[in-house]
């Protein structure tokens, strides 16, 4: 069940060593199962291939990327879609400026929103 929905939620008492171990078990369940599988293949990239850098997005790309998101949502959501889309002009701004910032090789710009 996607997020625990259906359960009841865990108790606040649990340890951070219970935690810990649930992941590991989990991890360990799944490797059990794909145990039997083909291991995955990698082939090398091209001596030519070359990541130089990249194009920035623009302020109307980050908002018809927003709009053409499907109207689902979950309740861990902080933010659900339909209500994304609906201020989708007034962040979009800030999230353009998120973006091309993360994927800028320069970190160091002056703030100026």
């Amino acid at each position: 069940m996607l997020l625990g929905r259906g359960r009841v939620p865990a108790s606040a008492a649990i340890s951070v060593d219970q935690f810990h171990k649930f992941f590991i078990d989990k991890v360990e369940a799944v490797r059990a199962a794909n145990a039997r599988g083909s291991p995955p293949t990698f082939l090398a990239a091209p001596i030519t291939a070359m990541l130089i850098e990249f194009q920035a997005v623009t302020v109307n790309d980050v908002i018809s990327a927003i709009r053409r998101l499907p109207d689902k949502s979950c309740a861990a959501d902080t933010l659900p879609t339909p209500q994304l889309k609906l201020v989708a002009d007034l962040i979009a701004p800030f999230l353009t400026e998120l973006f091309n910032r993360s994927l800028s090789i320069n970190s160091h710009y002056t703030v100026s929103l």
